[in-house]
């Protein structure tokens, strides 16, 4: 042979396919030309006839380096999976010998990864996950846009219209118009306000979604004069019709008008604005139509972009269409850049910001959690030194130290981030308040596959954050120290200073969720003891609205609203009851008009806008709302007709001056103050109250109304007495929005509350785990310095002393830490200024009394390591010796 045999046993790297192939091809290749000598053939001979045997050595080589590669790697995977095997198993046995370390370790890890797994979640919603729509990303709202209601040749066009946007066909493949109200739903199982969206031709299309039952609209049901058709959402069908399959062949009431139901859309289709059921609009629309919307017509354009369309483009050539009606743009317009606007982003509104501060904070309490795990397990790795160095003594190589440890922080971190998953499922209901209503009914956040895949991942890259570094430093072992009865002092030393720096990582990060909780606890503090103009303990209210085809004239619908109220005031347990046009605090839309002063001139430098509201008498009472002069009348005078203003509006039109006695001009005539009232916040709790009108429901008839009624008996009992008395007077006569005051109250402020609660839970958690860290540090230490504390004891140290040495310790880690802290917190408070209500940023209260509460909170935890420290004798010096 050529090669030298003895190389093939000391190869480093293992097996040598190709040399061991042709070491096997060179022997039975030398076996046949001997066997051919031996017959009597020359060598030469020999050797020809032995090739000419074995056929192609070229082929017959590639074939055995084939099966002898797929042979080692077959034995090597086995190889690896058995090694696997065992360091998994032994890695749980050593798991379960510590039952609490591993269900402390787990706990910390399911709540840090919870948190982030549930915020994700609303990420997930928010960002990431495609709308249920065909090619969501090519859809854009249009703004500056209109849908006429009747064609007037007398009244040009001011804005693009309908069928402008229809005709840009190389800028939109389809368009279509909606408009959403609300109506009374007569033909399900009981009567009911319904969320309604008229619609025009190809809405459907345009989303790229069909009915799942039935049909969409046809054409003859969208031109005028068609027949009434609606398609009805998931959730209704199985609400009100048992999900009837044979609801196609029904109809259903609304306000009066029958309609066809002509389909069903599916379950995960509620756009927009969790809509009940759509209607064909007839196009051009009819007046009526705005019975819908407060004698409004609210409408909205989505459209599709064409192929290579870029939104940029569509706004560039929206401007070119609006510029066709108005050369010049008025100062209210909407500017270019926002005439085509993303859907996703219109849906998500002002809520980005919050999220985001949601994020970063789960991120910030995940750091903490790995940070406090590391710290256990380089405690743990440090009490194992002489079990990893009876290990390496027996033969394991320091990487398969390693991977051993790795495996057990994975087995941890899987542990952890199945029990994250079920705290996730708890928490992201909580996270729903936190998205913007129209998003979260067609994208609600939900622990699906991708957020457990997220979990997932989270818990990988956490075991080998948490992981590693203990891994590394537990596998340097020193023999002699390890093996000896007290030995890895020294180690334990070394182990003292990170475990240190990671208790003021924990520390800093913290108080920077401590301080932001804060910052949002002051700031809704602030809002909710804003005071709103009524008083809303004992007040419930409930919203209808009265169906113009059975209430016609202005004097059924005062009749109507009389009989309730006289049955509700005669009903046990109500002090009071009244009716309103727009509730306070209520997001329904109302109507402003501008007045003026009877003397004011007629350039209108005294005229300003105020809200239109009409009330019945005792309103301001059940309120609670301080009322100066006379209270609205019960009927109406057209000889002496009479308005109530609020504080804002009398200050505007008479300033200095007693608003009560003077006249003033409005859309619905002249009109004379008898009455100042309190100022009431109608919009939200952080909108600051505008000027607003009060007239007497009997002058103008209104068919939007809301009851409210203050009275001793519980909240039960006051809502079923309104749903009681309206049905007494009108069995057919739906309520809806039936709640406490409190709660129309609350739901203004509820994106706020939502963040300032789970941010706050998050700074809570933060300081239980800074405080459990700055403990397991200190309590580790006096285990570890047992003998030290004894000889300072047995050399006359007093018990003073020794509680100073461990208190000192912790003071010391933990004001380090504060300082880092309180300067991250300083500079990243700016981050939250868009949600705090009138909260500065750096306020001092919150960043004087955040550093302290977690000073006090280390101070705790260097208590009981500092009191067993104290109760070291000479004797427990020398059993640990």
């Amino acid at each position: 042979m050529s090669e030298r045999p003895w190389l093939r046993y000391v190869q480093f790297w293992g097996t040598d396919v190709d040399r061991d192939i042709d070491d096997e091809l060179r022997y039975h290749i030398e076996m046949r030309i001997a066997d051919f000598i031996a017959g009597g053939a020359s060598p030469e001979q020999a050797r020809e006839a032995a090739l000419r045997l074995f056929g192609d050595p070229h082929s017959l080589t590639t074939t055995l380096r084939a099966h002898d590669m797929r042979k080692l790697k077959q034995e090597r995977r086995a190889d690896m999976f058995q090694d696997l095997r065992q360091d998994v198993q032994y890695g749980i046995r050593k798991l379960m010998q510590a039952p609490r370390f591993t269900a402390a370790v787990a706990i910390v890890l399911a709540l840090g990864i919870g948190a982030n797994t549930a915020v994700f979640s609303a990420i997930d919603a928010a960002f990431l996950r495609p709308l249920p729509f065909f090619e969501p990303q090519r859809l854009v709202l249009v703004a500056n846009a209109q849908i006429r209601l009747r064609p007037d040749p007398k009244r040009p066009k001011s804005i693009p219209e309908l069928d402008d946007l229809v005709g840009m066909r190389d800028v939109f493949s389809s368009v279509a118009g909606y408009a959403t109200g609300g109506l009374n739903l007569l033909g399900g199982a009981q009567p009911m306000r319904a969320t309604v969206t008229y619609v025009t031709p190809r809405f459907f299309e345009t989303l790229g979604r069909m009915p799942v039952v039935g049909r969409p609209f046809s054409n003859g049901e969208q031109i005028a004069g068609g027949r009434n058709a609606v398609v009805l959402s998931h959730a209704l069908w199985q609400r009100e019709f048992a999900g009837d399959p044979d609801v196609i062949t029904r109809h259903v009431s609304l306000n009066g008008v029958e309609h066809d139901v002509v389909g069903v859309m599916p379950a995960d289709f509620a756009f927009p604005d969790q809509t009940d059921l759509w209607i064909g609009l007839q196009v051009p629309a009819s007046p009526n139509v705005m019975g819908a919307f407060r004698n409004f017509f609210p409408a909205h354009f989505v459209g599709r972009l064409a192929p290579r369309v870029t939104e940029s483009l569509a706004d560039q050539r929206l401007e070119l269409l609006r510029r066709q009606y108005r050369p010049k743009r008025a100062k209210d317009e909407a500017p270019v850049a926002e005439l085509a606007t993303p859907l996703r982003s219109e849906l998500l509104g002002e809520s980005k910001a919050a999220l985001f501060v949601l994020m970063g904070s789960a991120a910030l309490l995940l750091l903490i959690a790995c940070a406090n795990v590391t710290n256990l397990l380089l405690s743990r790795a440090t009490t194992r030194q002489r079990e990893i160095a009876v290990r390496v003594v027996l033969g394991a190589t320091r990487l398969r130290v390693i991977r051993q440890l790795t495996i057990e922080s994975a087995l941890l971190a899987l542990v952890g981030g199945v029990m994250a998953c079920f705290v996730a499922w708890a928490c992201v209901g909580a996270l729903t308040a936190a998205l913007p209503a129209g998003l979260a009914a067609i994208a609600p956040p939900r622990v699906d596959i991708r957020v457990l895949g997220f979990t997932m991942l989270v818990a990988v890259v956490t075991s080998l954050i948490f992981g590693l570094w203990p891994a590394v430093g537990a596998s340097r072992v020193n023999l002699n120290d390890a093996m000896k009865a007290g030995g890895g002092t020294a180690t334990r030393l070394r182990g003292r200073g990170a475990r240190g720096v990671l208790v003021i990582v924990e520390v800093s990060l913290a108080l920077m969720l401590v301080v932001g909780a804060g910052l949002l606890i002051e700031s809704l503090r602030t809002l909710l003891t804003i005071d709103s103009g009524i008083r809303t303990e004992h007040l419930v209210t409930a919203r209808m609205t009265l169906p113009a085809a059975k209430y016609a004239t202005d004097a059924a619908k005062n009749t109507f609203v009389s009989s309730v109220l006289a049955r509700l005031t005669a009903a046990p347990g109500v002090r009071t009851a009244a009716a309103v046009t727009s509730l306070p605090m209520d997001k329904e839309i109302g109507v402003s008009l501008l007045v003026a002063p009877e003397d004011a001139p007629e350039d209108k430098t005294r005229s300003v806008f105020a809200a239109y509201l009409a009330a019945t008498p005792r309103y301001f009472r059940a309120l609670g709302t301080p009322l100066r002069g006379e209270d609205l009348p019960a009927t109406s005078d057209s000889t002496h007709r009479v308005v109530v203003v609020n504080q804002t509006l009398a200050k505007k039109l008479w300033p200095g001056q007693d608003a009560i006695g003077k006249p003033f001009n409005s859309p619905l005539g002249l009109h004379t103050v008898i009455g100042v009232v309190g100022d009431i916040r109608t919009r939200a709790l952080d909108r600051e109250p505008t000027a607003q009108m009060y007239f007497p429901m009997a002058e103008v008839g209104e068919d939007y109304l809301s009851i409210v009624v203050r009275g001793d008996a519980d909240t039960k009992t006051l809502i079923a007495g309104i749903r009681d008395a309206v049905k007494s007077v009108d069995p057919g006569q739906p309520i809806y929005l039936a709640r406490t005051m409190d709660q129309v109250a609350a739901a203004t402020v509820a994106p706020r509350r939502t963040n300032t609660v789970l941010l706050s839970a998050f700074g809570l958690l933060a300081l239980v785990l800074a405080a459990i860290g700055v403990y397991a540090v200190l309590a580790y230490g006096v285990a570890q310095r047992t003998r030290e504390i004894g000889v300072r004891v047995a050399l006359g140290a007093s018990v003073s002393d020794v509680v100073r040495l461990i208190v000192v310790q912790g003071t010391v880690l933990a004001a380090v830490g504060i300082v880092i802290g309180i300067t991250a917190a300083y500079a990243l408070a700016r981050y939250l200024s868009s949600i705090l209500y009138q909260v500065s940023i750096h306020d001092p209260v919150v960043f004087v009394v955040a550093p302290a509460l977690l000073f006090a909170v280390a101070l705790l935890a260097t208590w009981l390591p500092a009191r067993r420290a104290a109760r070291v004798t000479p004797m427990e010096a020398l059993r640990e010796a």
